[in-house]
């Protein structure tokens, strides 16, 4: 697994990269380490913070930006702009299928009574949550098709690119849990961050590249132009 490695930093937060197959807080976990403990190390001070200071989550198969905040008003800070909305998140994903060029989903979702515990569903009592996407780039392997994608999420439900993305039948290449087949990872990469710092009220915007893990996978597949 790669390592977590520290995007940014100042006295008051930082933005950190975390690696596919990490989890990201302790709830649930019951073994191994994740990133909280990963920040515990790290940053001792912001263990008078919930979680650490850790703002949200990935999933465990994701990679990609996450926020820690270091005292809890600046939690609370960073916190209140997520609920209105107001942080830019920003993902890649590869998907199977052949995807159009963008569009948006805007379905509800909720906890699968039928597909087994800690998974979620298109459900219409779940909470709406809304996806959009713009294709990037189309590939090829085996006879079939593939879609690399940009997402945005204006809402932060549990597993909402994946199950938005299921529900359209383009699963994410590796998602075993939503019919994306076998893989050594979820092709699903958190690559940009926007948000107002919570102290100084300036636009903090981070970018990543693809990580290794991903660029090595995806030189299997077959570029196709359009």
């Amino acid at each position: 697994m790669e390592e977590v490695n520290v995007v940014y930093e100042d006295e008051y937060l930082a933005v950190v990269n975390k690696p596919a197959g990490l989890v990201v807080t302790r709830e649930g976990i019951r073994r191994g380490e994740c990133l909280e403990d990963w920040v515990e190390k790290r940053w001792g001070e912001t263990g008078k913070v919930i979680r650490h200071g850790i703002a949200h989550r990935l999933d465990r198969g994701t990679s990609g930006l996450v926020i820690v905040a270091k005292r809890p008003r600046v939690l609370a800070k960073i916190q209140s702009q997520f609920k209105k909305r107001e942080v830019v998140k920003e993902y890649l994903a590869l998907v199977v299928g052949r995807v159009v060029e963008k569009g948006e989903i805007k379905m509800p979702i909720g906890r699968s009574n039928s597909a087994g515990w800690g998974r979620f569903a298109v459900a219409v009592d779940g909470k709406m949550a809304m996806t959009k996407f713009t294709r990037e780039g189309r590939y090829r392997k085996d006879g079939r098709d593939f879609s690399l994608l940009r997402v945005l999420i204006e809402t932060g439900r549990t597993h909402q690119i994946r199950v938005h993305l299921s529900y359209m039948n383009w699963p994410i290449v590796g998602d075993r849990r939503y019919g994306g087949g076998e893989g050594g990872r979820i092709f699903l990469h958190a690559w940009k961050l926007a948000f107002n710092h919570p102290i100084s009220g300036k636009l903090l915007s981070f970018e990543l590249p693809l990580p290794e893990s991903w660029l090595k996978g995806i030189r299997e597949y077959e570029e196709v132009k359009d």
